[in-house]
């Protein structure tokens, strides 16, 4: 979340609009609100987004937090200036459409933080998940790159971090 904090800040999102792309418990987009963006965030999950809503109350930020149902693959994508794919990638076997379809979302920048390919933490991710019955797949960064640009961003920053790495794009001049 410092990260995220310091490249908001470096961003400047005070009276921007920004998109959270399968925002799950809130915490990034309430980030943002804090930080003066009007944040929207979708989620798939009822749970986490009773989660999010109370956080946004509990924070009072609720008037600069808005939480939706839905699925990020097929929803619709109101065009934003900032929109965030954070630990979201992974969960989606056809991922480049998503992230295509952020890019051309993003007004200005598209961040998106993915797994980095880790062989014991994938190992042990993939062991977990299929525990639960659930799936995680770990797609090589430069594929996602490759995607956004096909959405008409370009990759200026990579933040590298052991377990991922933050990949921020800006809209083509």
């Amino acid at each position: 979340m410092r990260l995220l904090e310091s490249l908001f800040g470096q961003i400047g999102l005070s009276g921007r609009t920004v998109l959270d792309l399968g925002c799950g418990s809130g915490q990034v987009s309430l980030l943002a609100a804090s930080m003066g963006a009007r944040a929207h965030g979708i989620d798939i999950s009822p749970r986490m987004l009773s989660i999010a809503r109370d956080a946004a109350e509990h924070a009072g930020l609720a008037a600069a937090a808005r939480f939706e149902e839905g699925d990020v693959s097929s929803a619709v994508l109101p065009p934003s200036d900032v929109v965030l794919l954070v630990g979201v990638v992974e969960y989606y076997a056809d991922y480049a459409p998503l992230v295509q379809r952020a890019a051309e979302a993003a007004r200005r920048t598209l961040v998106v933080a993915h797994t980095n390919r880790v062989a014991y933490r994938m190992l042990l991710r993939k062991l977990l998940f299929t525990l639960q019955g659930a799936s995680v797949y770990f797609h090589p960064m430069s594929d996602v790159v490759a995607a956004a640009e096909k959405g008409g961003v370009r990759l200026v920053k990579q933040l590298p971090e052991h377990a991922f790495t933050v990949l921020v794009f800006e809209r083509r001049g």
